[in-house]
């Protein structure tokens, strides 16, 4: 529950095993609750919550060839501010889904080979308001997975197809889990 700006690494050693954790370039703020996600030599660091306020903030930095992080730099903010939303990476965009307080909302961004991020848009929202969930992606479709609403643990798992231009379809329901998740992880 705690905020903090301290960021880790290590390697994965070729048996699948992990090297000692180092610490590397601290984020900028200390924070809590925000998504992370990486892409072609950035890591990203969407949203969140300081300690006093939800954040709409975007840092980025560049994954370093020894695995340490370059300086953090601000990008394009989300439109809305976010906390214990789920961020996802497909194709060169970036999607962040819904939230604490959303009512669904999704974003998505394109990624710049520069590591900075276009302008969001909006794009089809998930049915319901959905927070503490885990997201997917594979093979050009987008699954949100648990999480919290009108109802907490959720068993509910959506799935939308992922366009050519980054936006998605409408959302849909699919094989429901076998028991109600929320604050999980998948792969």
């Amino acid at each position: 529950g705690a905020t903090i700006s301290t960021v880790y690494y290590a390697q994965i050693n070729s048996n699948g095993t992990l090297g000692s954790w180092i610490a590397t370039t601290s984020l900028p703020q200390a924070i809590k609750l925000a998504t992370a996600i990486e892409y072609n030599g950035y890591v990203y660091e969407i949203g969140g919550n300081n300690g006093s306020v939800t954040l709409a903030t975007v840092y980025y930095a560049q994954i370093n060839s020894n695995g340490t992080l370059g300086t953090w730099n601000t990008t394009a903010s989300i439109p809305v501010a976010t906390e214990l939303a789920t961020s996802v990476v497909y194709n060169g965009y970036v999607y962040e889904i819904a939230g604490g307080g959303s009512s669904g909302d999704t974003y998505y961004s394109q990624i710049n080979s520069n590591g900075t991020l276009g302008t969001w848009i909006s794009t089809t929202a998930v049915p319901v308001g959905t927070s503490e969930a885990t997201s997917v992606v594979y093979n050009g479709y987008i699954y949100e997975i648990g999480g919290c609403g009108s109802v907490c643990p959720r068993t509910t798992a959506y799935y939308a197809q992922i366009n050519s231009n980054g936006s998605l379809g409408a959302w849909n329901t699919t094989t429901s889990l076998l028991t109600a998740v929320n604050e999980s992880t998948s792969v």
